[in-house]
């Protein structure tokens, strides 16, 4: 049984590894799952409060037996959109500075958001390159 599409964003470490599945009994909320295996995706709530709460996904289609919003852990809620959103912002950004390739900055997570905001309309381009080639 199909239960609906899920979505996808970045993980800390910034793979493709986190599902979001709307939540159908709370509008405006989504319960976040990282991968397990390759089609089995755990509850990240769940899994903080120990227990086993996992979903199959093929592609990005949830399926399975169960609903993905029951039989989860009682403390365990889903997360508002708008905390999901800055996540997505958050892990996008840093995905696109780790793009760059300054060998001493873009491996560094508190040098990415300088990098970023030295490349937006903040500075030119000229004002950059004269940072870097003084270092």
């Amino acid at each position: 049984m199909e239960f609906g599409r899920v979505s996808r964003i970045k993980s800390k470490f910034l793979n493709d590894s986190i599902v979001l599945f709307n939540s159908l009994k709370s509008p405006g909320y989504v319960y976040k799952f990282s991968r397990r295996k390759e089609n089995e995706y755990r509850c990240c709530r769940c899994r903080h409060l120990e227990k086993q709460r996992s979903i199959t996904v093929v592609d990005d289609v949830v399926v399975g037996r169960k609903n993905p919003e029951d039989d989860h852990h009682p403390d365990c809620s889903p997360i508002p959109e708008q905390v999901i959103t800055a996540l997505r912002m958050d892990r996008e950004m840093r995905n696109e500075v780790g793009l760059l390739n300054f060998d001493d900055l873009a491996h560094k997570p508190y040098c990415q958001y300088f990098v970023k905001f030295i490349y937006s309309e903040h500075w030119c381009c000229s004002c950059v390159d004269n940072y870097i080639n003084t270092k």
